[in-house]
């Protein structure tokens, strides 16, 4: 009953192995074009490049002359009280009498102009807000550079996944092969029931792993759909085939990590200029030009009159003393900058260190594939001489387990292998600015 049950599950393994091979082929390239359109993460990068942007352009438009429309009612249901110095009217030093001047209804619509001339602070905030784009350029960019590795690894992953879903399927139709025949001898009293166990045992645990595998293969494939920005219900599959790159560019550009922490160390300097800029004056000029119209709504003597009313002006504006604040504010953002440089020498260590790291890994599993393909071949070739060894009788079924798993040993090596190619080539190109590159202009 567990044989028919494991035989059915592996049958329904199959059988979706076999429906999604039937759907459609995506290459690496093609997910990570439909991942620069679709791919959520990326968008919302792209959105605060473009917040970057707009922050520069109003910093931009703050050197612009302002003009701003004016006007105003008002109906005094109390008129404004003055006191007037009595010695005026004659009367004696020192005294006041209060006095209630105006009309009920003021009106006032005029224009003003406020053109900046010098201002040190709106001159570096559109310097910081300039470094702080290029920042968030480079910081999309950097999203898409992680997008672009994720999606890669899933799709190098599910590849070699797939590889070992084919090489589990070979074991398990070798073991089937030799369960069949160890039933045949049972039959004829040349094998035990304890050898047909083993045999049995060996070819269940084969399929279970094989759906373990397959399950992992579905969802490693939603992952991708996920990143790419398909639908999760429809068709799509990967290309088997894993092209192992056999030329590496060994050319070097300026990584987006450098370009990242160069620009901070940037926006830092922009930052200590701009306090010590603080302390600087700033000049403007001002001017209005508009009218004044004063109401009267008493019997007989109803009016409203408009006067003229236009002035012009320079405003200087020098901080003298606030606290010893600035002070302590370039203390702090000098102390910011020093970190940020240490960190710029820090990234540059780093990547010689993973681009050293990363091509003795690739030498080593370039070795290592050589030497697993040879023991594959040779464990391929040894099994076959053992399992026709075993049917004539001259060895028993210890010698061809021990076959059969010096072959699955080398076919996991090969995979090991794989992976670590690929993965140091993938880090290779990460380290050496390949997988996105900063535009020059």
């Amino acid at each position: 009953m567990l044989v028919n049950i494991h035989r059915l599950l592996l049958a329904t393994a199959l059988l979706v192995f076999a429906l999604g091979s039937q759907a459609q082929q995506w290459t690496l390239e093609q997910c990570l074009d439909s991942a620069r359109v679709n791919n959520r993460g990326l968008k919302m990068a792209q959105n605060e490049g473009e917040i970057a942007t707009s922050r520069h352009q109003e910093a931009q438009y703050a050197r612009i002359p302002k003009l701003i429309a004016n006007g105003e009612y008002k109906y005094f249901m109390d008129l404004p009280t003055q006191l007037l110095p009595m010695s005026i009217f004659g009367g004696p030093e020192g005294q006041f009498k209060d006095a209630q001047f105006g009309v009920p209804h003021s009106i006032t619509a005029n224009l003003q102009l406020v053109m900046p001339i010098y201002d040190p602070m709106t001159q570096g905030a559109v310097r910081t807000t300039g470094i702080a784009e290029k920042l968030g350029e480079i910081k999309a960019l950097k999203t898409e550079e992680q997008v672009v590795q994720d999606i890669s690894a899933l799709y190098y992953n599910a590849q070699v996944l797939h590889h070992q879903m084919a090489y589990l399927d070979s074991n398990i139709i070798n073991s089937a092969a030799l369960l069949n025949t160890l039933s045949l001898l049972r039959q004829q009293l040349l094998a035990t029931g304890t050898d047909v166990a083993k045999v049995q045992l060996q070819h269940d645990q084969a399929q279970s792993s094989l759906l373990k595998l397959q399950s992992t293969y579905d969802h490693l494939l939603d992952l991708l759909r996920f990143s790419i920005g398909l639908p999760l219900d429809r068709p799509f599959d990967i290309v088997a085939d894993v092209m192992l790159p056999t030329a590496l560019d060994p050319a070097t550009t300026r990584t987006l990590d450098q370009h990242m922490v160069g620009l901070q160390s940037d926006v830092l300097s922009s930052e200590l200029r701009l306090l010590q800029q603080s302390r600087l004056p700033s000049l403007s000029l001002f001017g209005a030009y508009g009218t004044t119209g004063y109401g009267y709504d008493g019997s007989p003597n109803e009016f409203l009159d408009f006067y003229p009313l236009s002035f012009a002006g320079v405003s200087l504006k020098y901080p003298l003393f606030n606290g010893m604040v600035t002070r302590k504010k370039i203390e702090q953002k000098r102390l910011e900058l020093s970190n940020s440089r240490v960190q710029v020498e820090q990234v540059d260590e780093k990547l010689d260190l993973d681009r050293k790291n990363a091509s003795r890994q690739i030498a080593l599993a370039e070795s290592n594939l050589v030497d697993s393909r040879s023991r594959i071949a040779l464990a391929e070739q040894v099994y076959g001489q053992v399992l026709l060894q075993q049917r004539e009788g001259l060895v028993g079924l210890t010698e061809v387990l021990l076959a059969d798993n010096a072959l699955r040993e080398a076919q996991q090596e090969h995979i090991a292998a794989m992976i670590d190619y690929l993965r140091g080539t993938l880090e290779l190109q990460r380290v050496n600015g390949q997988l996105t590159h900063y535009p020059k202009n």
